[in-house]
């Protein structure tokens, strides 16, 4: 019996290895059941005083969105399951137009990386660095992605922790529009 170089059993072996990876990684990071927690007090009482600077030097006043479901999206530039999602919130706010306001949040340490990621990809919502003032208003993420959902009426609906496609974030945001 013929025996197999070495060096294809070692190929055979990462790909398998890596070919588990993603696996786990697709089964793990899209769940279909959202995780919601209820919204703090403070978070519930003083979002329509929130003002977010952007990068391209605009501001959005969260009070000027009320009667758009409104998402925020926190990721960075390094976050590979990030680099998946936001084509999808790209094409979820071409989608959906003005009944929906996308707003991002880098936790990049710098926003020259930022900048340069934004313009590649096209991003068509205002994106904006993560600060100490906003982490008052979404808690502690200790994961990226994170994406909170609010209704109309800036209510808190959702937190979702990890990659989520599309057509799972359209189900739950369908709802809130036609509410």
């Amino acid at each position: 019996m013929k025996e197999f170089p070495k060096h294809i059993i070692n190929a055979l072996f990462i790909i398998i290895f890596i070919s588990i990876f993603i696996w786990l990684f697709i089964y793990f990071s899209d769940s279909s059941t959202p995780y919601q927690e209820p919204p703090s007090s403070n978070r519930a009482q003083s979002l329509e005083d929130l003002q977010i600077s952007t990068l391209n030097s605009n501001s959005v006043s969260f009070k000027d969105l009320k009667g758009k479901v409104v998402l925020i999206n926190i990721w960075a530039t390094w976050c590979g399951p990030c680099r998946i999602e936001i084509p999808e919130l790209v094409s979820l706010k071409n989608e959906l137009g003005s009944n929906i306001e996308i707003i991002g949040l880098s936790v990049d340490s710098s926003s020259k990386p930022v900048s340069s990621f934004i313009s590649s990809l096209n991003i068509n919502y205002p994106i904006s660095m993560m600060s100490s003032s906003l982490d008052s208003y979404f808690g502690n993420v200790s994961v990226v992605p994170t994406t909170f959902i609010f209704d109309k009426q800036l209510t808190f609906q959702y937190k979702l922790k990890g990659y989520h496609n599309k057509q799972t974030l359209k189900d739950l945001i369908d709802p809130l529009i036609n509410d």
